[in-house]
């Protein structure tokens, strides 16, 4: 009887052993079933909060944009002895002057555009007749199509619409400019009492924890904005000097689309670009004047974002291009072309973020084109 008894007893704890690691299971695949639903439903929320709240938020998000370029700037002033006061006002008059007169600028321009538009489709259909005039007496089907489409080639109707809504766009985004320097205001004039309350409500020794790990994520910040300014800036003024040497029609309207559009990876400079290119084609009857105003511009891009900026930075945007891809797409989708505007700052950011918290670290590698440790020495 005490050999059964003692056989009985191990098999009894593995029994034991093996119910508690499959509840063990069990309890662990409950857990993260309902980590990944609250993770589900928190993101639904937050992206409807963020489609429903759009016009507080997106004035928001740029001034927090801005306000990396603005504090470093009222910095500066301030170590030339401007008491801080007037230093983020003089910075807020400039961003309020620029915004008013960049956004009646391209207003303007786009004005002159939509009372041209006949102009235009008369030359395109010239283009077209032409285009069909060259093709030889073996392709009959493409002549008759080819003028057939220029008869009928009309424009001023859905472009004339286009520019409206893009005007009245423009109102929008002006009164939406007074937010965003509300704003900025008050961001400025917050950044010097916000150490003081981090020391009051976590101590001094966590609270200097907290601001080192801050300032890393701030100087990475910081550092790509103005990298990217930097960069749309460059491609704007060189592709300014060309149409300008070429005499292209609207000139300063394509520079502003060249700068905004340059912050959109991808397709943003491309679109930026055939914008000037498709004038050339209009304005000028030579084709040398079209080749080379083209391939200048084409030249200025690869330049920028091909050398120089990966050069500036050390590295290419350091983003997986399906996480890039998708961010314009929410983004996109969420705020529409200021959401395709700042869908990589933020994301950038947030990847900035979570490099800089433990807990978070692993996400930012799955974010990131290559991990930590493979990137190249800047």
């Amino acid at each position: 009887m005490p050999l059964v008894t003692s056989s009985a007893e191990p098999s009894r704890r593995a029994i034991d052993a093996a119910r508690r690691s499959i509840e063990d299971r069990r309890a662990g695949l409950r857990s993260s079933l309902i980590n990944a639903a609250a993770a589900l439903v928190v993101t639904i929320l937050s992206a409807v909060i963020l489609k429903e709240l759009k016009s507080v938020l997106q004035p928001l998000f740029i001034a927090v944009f801005l306000f990396y370029v603005a504090g470093p700037a009222v910095d500066q002033l301030v170590r030339r002895r401007i008491p801080y006061g007037i230093s983020y006002l003089l910075v807020l008059s400039i961003f309020a002057a620029l915004s008013v007169a960049g956004l009646s600028l391209v207003a303007d321009r786009v004005d002159e555009l939509a009372r041209r538009l006949p102009e235009f489709q008369t030359r395109l259909q010239e283009i077209a007749i032409s285009t069909a005039g060259g093709v030889t007496e073996d392709l009959p089907f493409f002549r008759r199509h080819t003028r057939s489409f220029a008869a009928h080639l009309d424009l001023v109707k859905p472009l004339a619409g286009a520019t409206a809504g893009f005007l009245s766009r423009l109102l929008e985004w002006l009164s939406a400019s007074l937010l965003v320097i509300f704003y900025l205001a008050f961001l400025i004039q917050e950044r010097r009492f916000f150490p003081k309350r981090l020391v009051s409500v976590f101590g001094p020794e966590r609270a200097g924890r907290i601001r080192a790990a801050g300032e890393r994520i701030n100087s990475n910040i910081a550092r790509y904005i103005y990298i990217k300014l930097l960069a749309s800036a460059l491609s704007a003024g060189l592709a300014l000097g060309v149409m300008l040497a070429f005499g292209l029609d609207f000139a300063l309207l394509w520079t502003a689309i060249v700068f905004v559009a340059n912050f959109i990876p991808y397709v943003g400079s491309i679109i930026g670009f055939l914008l000037p290119i498709g004038m050339g084609v209009m304005q000028f009857t030579e084709p040398w004047k079209v080749l080379t105003l083209s391939g200048a511009l084409i030249a200025i891009d690869l330049f920028v974002g091909n050398y120089w900026e990966p050069r500036v930075c050390g590295q290419k945007l350091n983003l997986s291009p399906v996480v890039v891809l998708f961010s314009l797409a929410l983004w996109g989708w969420l705020w529409g072309v200021t959401g395709l505007i700042l869908a990589v700052p933020i994301t950038v950011s947030m990847v900035f973020v979570f490099e800089n918290i433990s807990y978070t670290r692993s996400l930012a590698i799955l974010l990131a084109h290559r991990a930590p440790d493979d990137r190249p020495a800047a």
